[in-house]
């Protein structure tokens, strides 16, 4: 009980990083009691507390929203997203003078300021993220990536860190960091599938995995799991101190380093042997609880198949990534809550590959209901980058031959930049390749 009410809010001059404690929001001055159901008692605040560049509110039920009680702490919906500022040094938006409705409990913003595109939920506003993978796959891949960069149609972007290209492609990022309208976000690209092994650089051995190999390894039965898990823990933890490395150098728009985040080639981090691989890397570096980010690959699939325009077009094989994703999702769901990590919503899952301007504009407006109904932001996934035929190398599996050579990377660096955008006077289109 002392350890709820001992972290009382410093003033601001106090904390100039503007890190609060959240337990010291479920003590109300002057009262005996502590605001939240599990204390049982107590006066509920009704008051609103500043967080730097940003406005945090609560209303009659500091503690509403989740069916379980939050003072344990990480549950705490507050607590997130507070520890999230410490974390990103990112401000949390809020507009002025929302109206709260009833049981909706606990009313807070964990979005990117600087993402221009938004969503309003019941006075909230949440960012839609447009998001690139793949970078650092091969330069005239990332060129294509920066060439959407300068141009400020991407919001962020996913690094692979094990590519021969790697230290090449980072340079080339940190060149152009300054021309960028706007300062992306970036996340770390597990790569489990590909690519060189980081782990043991000193062999040159290549990874040469497929997701059915690494989710059948994951099975329960299946005797070496527990090598296997940490073989896995020892790649990523490989995979993300290069990724911290490449980009020790980069400041985000508040002049702070930028926060770590990530997702995974193939959304192998779903599966739940990873997933704890990855856990148990972040643990092992001290970062668990400094990660502001992890991507839940998962979306509603019947938008896609009912949609006029949509219905029919989307692959037999998206249709099966899409149902798979959706059903490992509530168990890396569950996780992130617990831990306390961020995450979205995603758009992109059943098109992948196939995200062309046309049918994303027919679905754009459903998904921002999707996400408003959820409370959360919207992450846009997109491939733009192309691999030329000429950089194809051992390093890159049987399925990445293809895929990252595919015209329809085209279609979607199309699609970036010609969608209409929030602040666009016009749907912004440009030359250039694709």
């Amino acid at each position: 009980m002392l350890q709820m009410v001992r972290g009382l809010l410093m003033a601001p001059e106090d904390d100039p990083g503007g890190r609060r404690n959240v337990r010291g929001l479920h003590k109300e001055a002057g009262s005996s009691g502590i605001g939240c159901r599990r204390a049982g008692t107590g006066s509920r605040p009704e008051r609103s507390v500043e967080l730097a560049g940003g406005r945090w509110y609560n209303d009659d039920n500091p503690c509403g929203g989740y069916s379980r009680p939050c003072c344990s702490g990480r549950r705490c919906p507050g607590f997130r997203s507070v520890r999230r500022q410490e974390r990103t040094g990112f401000p949390l938006i809020q507009p002025e003078g929302i109206a709260s409705k009833k049981g909706t409990g606990l009313i807070f913003a964990v979005i990117h300021a600087e993402l221009r595109d938004r969503l309003t939920v019941g006075g909230v506003v949440y960012g839609i993220d447009f998001h690139a993978d793949d970078y650092a796959a091969s330069i005239g891949n990332s060129k294509r990536i920066l060439e959407l960069l300068r141009a400020g149609r991407i919001d962020s972007l996913s690094v692979i860190t094990n590519m021969g290209c790697y230290e090449e492609c980072m340079k080339l990022l940190r060149d152009n960091w300054d021309l960028f309208p706007k300062k992306p976000l970036l996340s770390v690209h597990i790569n489990l599938i590909d690519g060189y092994r980081l782990s043991s650089p000193e062999s040159g051995e290549i990874i040469n995995n497929s997701w059915a190999k690494i989710f059948i390894c994951g099975l329960p039965f299946v005797r070496k799991k527990g090598s296997l898990r940490s073989d896995f823990t020892t790649e990523i933890e490989a995979q993300i101190r290069a990724f911290l490395k490449g980009t020790e150098n980069l400041k985000d728009e508040n002049g702070n380093r930028i926060a770590l985040r990530i997702d995974s080639h193939v959304h192998t981090h779903m599966i739940p042997l990873v997933f704890q691989a990855v856990e148990d890397a972040l643990e092992r570096m001290g970062l668990l609880h400094q990660v502001s980010f992890i991507r839940c690959s998962t979306e509603p699939l019947l938008m896609f198949l009912f949609t006029p325009g949509v219905a029919g077009t989307v692959s037999p094989v998206n249709i099966l990534k899409n149902l798979t994703l959706h059903f490992f999702s509530h168990f890396v769901r569950n996780r992130l809550r617990s831990l306390g990590i961020e995450t979205g919503r995603i758009f992109g899952l059943a098109m992948t590959g196939e995200m062309d301007l046309k049918r994303v504009s027919l679905l754009m407006p459903k998904m921002k209901e999707y996400a408003q109904k959820k409370n959360a932001y919207l992450e846009v996934l997109s491939h733009p980058g192309r691999v030329d035929r000429e950089e194809i190398s051992e390093e890159y599996g049987p399925d990445d031959r293809t895929v990252f050579i595919s015209p329809r990377r085209d279609v979607e660096f199309r699609m970036l930049m010609e969608i209409r955008r929030e602040g666009d006077s016009s749907a912004h289109k440009a030359g250039g390749e694709g």
